[in-house]
């Protein structure tokens, strides 16, 4: 590996996830473990559920859905930062953190805006808001490029643009009512989609019922100058300051990650995919078609061992 390389690592959000998510690193790294045993620990004192035992002694396969969204949330966030504290112990540090819709609170806790306890204890309520106060919604991949949105979705539906992966993948979110009617529009079109595994249309009108009980949550905790540069999906490039307020566009502005992909060079980074699945790098190969600096651990498909054997072997 070229020392020049900037070594950038991603965190994905809600819809990668899926029962036994990390279960091999869990049974195979020691250091891996212990974080995620902590981090359960921690967890235990807020809610008094253990998230290690819904991933992985529930009886429930990958072949399961997992979309409980008071077990999904603090479960994509252990497993992240539990994996990224994993390759920093191996020596291999970030020079960027780049996280997408609840990654992103990954990065801000690892950057040191955000306590570990203050983060668990956001990630937690807000599941815990969204279950009490948001009428069920949905979220839908399109492959297709957004004029469609544009053009005729925003004509017949509620739904709001979500996400934008790459030119032509996007996401839509809204209740669900609303989404059924986009699908079958789609369905009419023959336009290719895929529902993703969630409850709630994050970052939609679908929920900003718990804006304001959550931003009282917000208010109680204190929030740093990163100690690790950030780049923001919700902005789309890096920053420098996070205000308090920023904490509620992470869930409800739409993800901008392609641009803050297709502002980074070439050939000069190496994306470290720390999150739940390969999406985030599937995503930047489809952006950067002449970059093959990627690495992925966890993938649904198996192989977590071998490639993380093959980062460790890259960067050491």
């Amino acid at each position: 590996m070229k020392n020049y390389q900037k070594k950038i690592f991603l965190f994905s959000g809600q819809g990668g996830q899926y029962f036994e998510m990390g279960k091999v690193m869990y049974n195979e790294n020691n250091i891996f473990k212990s974080y995620m045993d902590s981090l359960d620990e921690m967890i235990k004192k807020e809610m008094n559920e253990s998230i290690i035992d819904k991933l992985y002694y529930s009886g429930n396969t990958k072949s399961n859905i997992f979309n409980r969204t008071l077990y999904t949330h603090p479960a994509i966030f252990m497993i992240q930062f539990a994996l990224a504290k994993t390759v920093e112990e191996e020596g291999i540090k970030a020079d960027y953190l780049l996280g997408a819709s609840l990654g992103e609170y990954v990065s801000l806790t690892l950057s040191g805006v955000l306590t570990l306890r203050d983060a668990l204890k956001l990630i937690i309520c807000q599941a815990a808001l969204l279950e009490k106060h948001c009428e069920e919604g949905r979220m839908i991949t399109i492959l297709d490029n957004p004029d469609i949105w544009h053009n005729l979705l925003a004509k017949h539906t509620r739904c709001e643009i979500a996400a934008h992966n790459y030119d032509d993948c996007f996401v839509v979110a809204g209740y669900k009512e609303e989404t059924d009617i986009a699908k079958n529009i789609l369905k009419e079109e023959k336009v290719i989609y895929n529902e993703l595994p969630v409850r709630f249309g994050f970052h939609s009108y679908a929920v900003d019922e718990i804006r304001e009980a959550y931003m009282e949550v917000v208010d109680t905790i204190t929030i740093n100058d990163p100690q690790i540069p950030i780049l923001s999906s919700v902005q789309g490039e890096e920053i420098h300051y996070i205000p308090k307020d920023y904490l509620w566009d992470i869930i409800r502005k739409p993800i901008k990650f392609n641009k803050v992909i297709e502002k980074l060079p070439n050939d000069s980074v190496s994306y470290i995919n720390l999150g739940t699945s390969s999406t985030l790098t599937n995503f930047i190969k489809r952006i950067k078609k002449n970059n093959s600096n990627m690495y992925t651990i966890l993938d649904i498909f198996g192989d977590d061992s071998k490639r993380y054997e093959k980062l460790m072997e890259q960067y050491k």
